[in-house]
């Protein structure tokens, strides 16, 4: 990918990598597979500490609004609800940041990444992601699916292109023109508000009713449900109900403790920063695998490494991404093509990554807001045939030809 020597139709003509997954992995240093669990622990008690950090400061913004008021730096009605609606959302934003930082290592537990041990592992990332909202053994499953098969049309667990047939956009025919726009396009505000409904609620949506995932799942495939044959085999059934258990737990806890301090605090202590954790969530994971650059292929097309390559690394929030996000965004090449290598170690493989896959790798330094509603405007459907498919967009045009 990257600039292509061949043009057709005014378009750069894609041709698949042919680098294999050896070629990579024979130049990458073995240390740099090497899980090291003090180090794992030490970046979970880190974010720990902010989140509880956080959480206390939060308790005193009423605190700080009335010494405010009192001392005269702001006035008693507009000013201090200014004030105070300030620091709740500096809360919200920094909290939600926080709470991403432990769910993104629950992801490094359920690749074996956090800890040489299993046991470790599955402790840590059951109980970050159960506090996060994410079902732990059940998410892990099919992610599991999702490093497997990355990249394929029929095969990958989520992001899955839609197909023009499946939005009812008719077959090019020559002689009879399509007015792509009228099908597809969409009011500015109605795009806003579904690329808020991805955000916010996508991933939970996900979760519960397999929206976004592979098509021809059954209706509804839950990762609840230990039952959801299309998700899980017989033998994962008790891993789906120890997940179950965590987010049971968690939602008992936040009745409990509506019970003592009431919903509202609920919500403005927890809830929304859970639903930022979730718009973070769905910014990294939908960015890393939605773009106009990233083909998806089809079973005779599709090797491990091309679907590697089927990802694009961002620099999400610059270096409180990096912070935050355990730099999940930035290096996600490396963590595809070497799921268990550690997130601190993705750096150094990128450099080797980037010189072995040459073309075939992708990054993006564009700021992630206007990134993201370019990627949820242009890339609309593919085709319904062929083996290497490209998104197309509103007018029915993609990034590149197709040499296969």
């Amino acid at each position: 990918m990257g600039a292509q020597p061949k043009y057709r139709n005014g378009k750069p003509v894609f041709k698949p990598t042919d680098v294999t997954l050896k070629d990579v992995s024979s130049r990458i240093p073995r240390r740099l597979h090497e899980p090291h669990t003090m180090l794992g622990l030490y970046y979970l008690g880190r974010d720990i500490v902010c989140v509880a950090a956080f959480w206390t400061m939060a308790t005193k913004i009423p605190d700080i609004t009335g010494f405010a008021v009192r001392a005269g730096y702001v006035s008693s009605g507009l000013g201090a609800c200014a004030l105070k609606w300030s620091l709740w959302g500096l809360y919200w934003y920094f909290q939600s940041l926080a709470m991403t930082a432990l769910w993104v290592l629950g992801h490094e537990a359920g690749h074996r990444a956090f800890s040489s041990s299993r046991a470790v592992c599955d402790i840590v990332g059951w109980l970050t992601h159960s506090f996060t909202g994410t079902p732990y053994f059940s998410w892990k499953i099919t992610h599991h699916i999702h490093h497997s098969f990355h990249g394929s049309f029929e095969r990958d667990a989520h992001h899955v292109p839609k197909t023009r047939s499946q939005l009812g956009v008719p077959r090019e025919e020559p002689g009879k023109k399509i007015n792509y726009r009228e099908i597809l396009e969409d009011t500015p505000l109605y795009t806003i508000f579904m690329l808020a409904i991805h955000q916010f609620i996508g991933f939970p949506l996900y979760i519960a009713t397999n929206l976004g995932g592979q098509p021809h799942f059954p209706p509804y495939s839950s990762h609840y449900n230990p039952n959801a044959t299309a998700l899980f085999k017989p033998n994962q059934k008790w891993a789906v109900l120890a997940s179950d258990v965590g987010i049971g737990s968690v939602i008992a806890a936040c009745v409990y403790y509506s019970t003592i301090y009431g919903w509202a605090s609920v919500f403005k202590y927890y809830l929304i920063p859970w639903l930022g954790v979730n718009h973070w969530i769905m910014v990294i994971v939908f960015l890393q695998h939605t773009d106009p650059r990233i083909p998806h292929y089809r079973s005779e097309a599709w090797n491990y490494t091309r679907g590697a390559a089927c990802t694009i690394d961002r620099p999400l929030l610059g270096w409180l991404g990096r912070k935050f996000f355990h730099d999940v965004a930035h290096f996600h090449v490396a963590h595809h093509l070497f799921p268990r290598m550690p997130f601190y170690h993705t750096e150094e493989a990128t450099k080797i990554i980037k010189e072995v896959l040459g073309d075939a790798y992708l990054e993006h330094e564009e700021w992630w807001i206007p990134n993201l509603w370019n990627c949820f405007k242009t890339c609309v459907f593919v085709e319904d045939e062929g083996q290497i498919l490209f998104y197309k967009d509103v007018d029915g045009n993609a990034m590149y030809e197709v040499d296969e």
